[in-house]
């Protein structure tokens, strides 16, 4: 590892007897991001009061010389801002690093209003419903700096708006994410999975036909399904599967949305937005956790060595 010598300018140390406490400021501080340390000049001759010199410059108690400075503030993306739209939409916002306290409130919507905020990735990305208002003709949605901190303090910065113009609907509903709720880590053991399937707005007549669980052959597997909305939603909802069969599979299993061919692209077979245009199938914008490691094998001896 590279290491180099700040350059402080300014140092303070009160006396305090045995205790010393040392102040350091400098610009380079102000602007460094990463690991600093604190360490004792080698050359530096420190004695008591008998004049007996520092043994060693290197504490033999608690030692906390090391932390890690953060001065950069979070930045945040937001997508999924149609340029046409009157029914209202989900609009998703990336954070460059995890922040706290983030509410739909803290998000700015030029003639409409933000509501019913979905945390996808922990700390990091939320979908947002954005609902224009029919008296103006355009509205934008954007993140005004400081509204939310990162885990060291730091502001945001101000995000680039998106705008789009109230209207007609001409724009097809979208998959933002499909993100499991059971068991992060794949592979594993369960008898029962599920996913939470974020749409880019309000969609209708997503239901149990909708959607399959496929083995790795690509055959369908005959295991329960249902489905509930998440509440003051219509587009994000809970998908789950669950039966016998699950507690004793073993190997991938992927969630598949049944499709229809018209008019050389391929649809959800009944998915629809409120204008009742379907859902292109089937590209995920954001995090895509659809495909899954089943595993029910057991741990065994394969060897005894002397």
């Amino acid at each position: 590892m590279q290491r180099h010598l700040l350059n402080v300018p300014t140092c303070w140390i009160r006396d305090l007897g045995d205790i010393y406490d040392v102040t350091l400021h400098s610009d380079d501080l102000a602007d460094h991001n990463g690991g600093v340390a604190l360490g004792m000049a080698l050359q530096v001759t420190i004695t008591d009061q008998a004049d007996n010199r520092l043994f060693s410059p290197y504490p033999t108690g608690r030692y906390e010389s090391s932390f890690v400075i953060d001065n950069d503030a979070p930045t945040a993306t937001i997508d999924g801002v149609p340029a046409t739209d009157s029914n209202g939409f989900m609009a998703t916002v990336t954070f460059s690093e995890p922040v706290m306290d983030f509410t739909a409130s803290d998000v700015a919507v030029t003639n409409g209003t933000a509501s019913a905020l979905t945390e996808i990735l922990p700390g990091r990305q939320w979908a947002v419903r954005i609902t224009p208002s029919g008296d103006y003709f355009r509205y934008g949605v954007s993140l005004p700096a400081n509204r939310v901190t990162d885990l060291a303090g730091n502001g945001n910065k101000t995000s680039i708006g998106r705008s789009g113009s109230y209207g007609a609907d001409v724009t097809d509903p979208r998959l933002i994410s499909v993100v499991r709720l059971t068991t992060p880590s794949s592979p594993t053991p369960a008898d029962s999975i599920a996913w939470r399937v974020t749409f880019s707005e309000d969609v209708q007549h997503f239901n149990t036909s909708s959607v399959a669980l496929l083995d790795r052959s690509d055959d369908v597997l005959a295991v329960i399904s249902t489905i509930s909305g998440v509440p003051d939603s219509e587009s994000v909802y809970d998908v789950t599967f669950k039966g016998d069969l699950l507690a004793s599979y073993y190997g991938v299993v992927k969630l598949r949305f049944r499709t229809i061919s018209y008019d050389d692209r391929w649809y959800s077979i009944n998915v629809q937005d409120k204008s009742t245009r379907r859902l292109p199938c089937c590209t995920v914008i954001g995090a895509d956790e659809r495909t899954v490691v089943m595993t029910r094998e057991r741990p065994s001896a394969s060897s005894f060595i002397r």
